[in-house]
């Protein structure tokens, strides 16, 4: 992220430092699962997932920090995307997902919605990607989207269709506008 470089792992988030290419634990971390660059409520952030919390941080005078824990939210987290609204979805760790929107300095929920399976499926979403900017789910068997007029989960019907195999698929990977990679545990 710029010239830094942020390392997750099960006790914390570590820094490399540029000079000594030494780690180094950010202070006020525990565990990291996932980080991601975005623009939440017109702010440009660092969003980043743990097994219990979500964080926020900001660049300040030429370099990310931490700036703060999100209120509200506890659950173990792998995987988050951020809809172009700002909302946050945040996989629970293969038992579903949640739905989360900010308050506008970024330090609160003010709307969680957690969805544990699609609307007709009975299987759990256990992976969360954006292709072409829609958030996508999948359940290890189909994939989904989320319908924002109806508010839930509904199969992917045109990407499910383009398909010839949408089992195990896990992620997506971009290329270009068009283009992506969605890859499982068979391949890409």
């Amino acid at each position: 992220l710029g010239r830094q470089v942020f390392v997750g792992n099960n006790l914390a988030t570590l820094e490399i430092d540029a000079e000594t290419d030494k780690l180094q634990k950010l202070p006020g971390t525990a565990s990291s699962t996932c980080m991601q660059r975005c623009r939440i409520n017109e702010q440009n952030v660092i969003i980043e997932s743990a097994y219990s919390e979500l964080r926020i941080y900001r660049y300040n005078n030429g370099k990310w920090a931490l700036s703060n824990l999100v209120e509200g939210f506890a659950a173990p987290v792998n995987a988050l995307e951020i809809e172009q609204s700002g909302a946050i979805w945040a996989s629970n760790m293969n038992r579903g997902a949640y739905r989360i929107e900010l308050s506008r300095d970024l330090r609160k929920v003010t709307n969680l919605k957690y969805y544990k399976n699609a609307a007709d499926s009975g299987t759990t979403i256990k992976h969360i990607m954006k292709v072409r900017g829609r958030i996508v789910f999948s359940d290890n068997k189909r994939l989904y989207t989320y319908d924002d007029l109806n508010q839930q989960i509904i199969p992917y019907n045109d990407l499910n269709a383009g398909l010839n195999n949408t089992a195990d698929i896990h992620s997506a990977t971009p290329i270009d506008d068009r283009t992506f990679w969605l890859s499982g545990k068979n391949g890409y």
